[in-house]
């Protein structure tokens, strides 16, 4: 079972456009939020827009930032809400990521292993085990797209921006031995390397240093571009098998087709 349109969201990297803080201010306005049902409520007020959102306190006492939703809107949030927004939906918070570079608030990224398992759906999210030894959750999404989450991850998704993690709550022991992807039963290693997915994620140009990037298992990293070509995913070649042509994603025909035959020699 291959998982909804919007999952891969989760692995898109920003290409060389760059949205500042500076240029969503003014007419920006604020969102509806349907996406985000949850969100913290001391920073997202109809009265909080892109001018003023910096100047709120969160719940939790920081202070709130400005995120991009749509092009002529946005969403004032906290900044535990923004870190997920970026994460899980891909949406630019400037003010977030400019705070997460000046080192004052820590990144906490999904784990990769478990959201790599989200190409297989369900069944394949049940199979996996995150990196730190718990038990990869299925987070079925209603104003979200489904994800497969670490058991710690769905914990805090669980319930927030549309996303129901059921089996979050049962008793779980974690461990701090690395799994190895061989470890894995019945899931091809080349669906959750995350070898292409960390050269984008860290990379100031994600589809150049995607283009220059070989999987663990020497084949070539795959850019897939989204409609518009402002966001994409950089994937390996099995994964952009699946991806091409869903989920919004265009993959280059000739680089999985090249995986494909050196595959079966």
């Amino acid at each position: 079972m291959l998982f909804s349109k919007s999952t891969l969201a989760i692995a898109l990297a920003a290409t060389a456009t760059t949205v500042t803080a500076e240029s969503l201010r003014g007419p920006v306005v604020q969102s509806t939020l349907d996406q985000l049902p949850s969100p913290d409520i001391h920073c997202n007020k109809k009265s909080h827009d892109s001018s003023n959102c910096s100047s709120v306190e969160s719940s939790t006492g920081d202070n709130c930032v400005w995120c991009q939703v749509k092009e002529n809107e946005g969403a004032c949030l906290s900044q535990d809400d923004a870190g997920y927004v970026m994460d899980l939906f891909n949406l630019p918070c400037p003010e977030y990521a400019q705070l997460l570079e000046e080192g004052k608030k820590p990144v906490d990224t999904p784990d990769f292993m478990c959201m790599l398992a989200s190409i297989g759906g369900e069944q394949a999210c049940e199979q996996v085990t995150a990196s730190d030894g718990s038990n990869c959750v299925w987070c079925t999404g209603t104003h979200a797209p489904s994800a497969c989450l670490s058991t710690k991850d769905a914990k805090i998704a669980d319930d927030k921006f549309g996303l129901s993690c059921p089996s979050v709550n049962e008793d779980v022991t974690v461990t701090t031995e690395e799994v190895e992807v061989s470890d894995q039963p019945n899931i091809d290693p080349g669906m959750i390397d995350t070898t292409c997915f960390m050269a984008a994620f860290n990379a100031e140009n994600a589809e150049e240093a995607c283009g220059t990037t070989e999987a663990q298992d020497g084949s070539q990293c795959v850019w897939c571009e989204t409609q518009g070509d402002t966001m994409g995913a950089c994937l390996h070649s099995k994964q952009a098998e699946i991806a091409d042509g869903k989920y919004g994603l265009s993959c280059p025909s000739e680089k999985v087709a090249t995986y494909v035959d050196t595959d079966r020699d």
